[in-house]
């Protein structure tokens, strides 16, 4: 499952809880639009410690002046990748 980060999870923390709660090592989560404020701190450490691949959109971390502040252990990807990902996946869920 793929699963699409758009809202800040810093937003509704409860929300992001659940989601941790459903990722699994077949999981991918990708952090888009106001997701990628959870690219840094507590919320990317949560991240890293769960069994998913964990991925944020690089254009939309760049237009908030993210880029320097993204924990390490999250993989940078492009549009293209974006549509890769979307493309690999049967099933995606988006969490708003």
């Amino acid at each position: 499952m793929l699963h699409l980060v758009c809202r800040s999870p810093y937003a509704d923390p409860a929300l992001f809880e659940r989601l941790l709660d459903t990722l699994d090592a077949e999981a991918t989560v990708l952090l888009i639009e106001d997701g990628v404020l959870g690219a840094s701190g507590r919320c990317a450490e949560r991240l890293a410690q769960s069994a998913a691949r964990c991925c944020v959109l690089r254009e939309d971390l760049a237009a908030r002046g993210l880029l320097e502040h993204c924990h390490e252990a999250l993989n940078l990807v492009d549009i293209s990748a974006f549509v890769e990902l979307t493309a690999r996946y049967p099933a995606s869920l988006s969490w708003y």
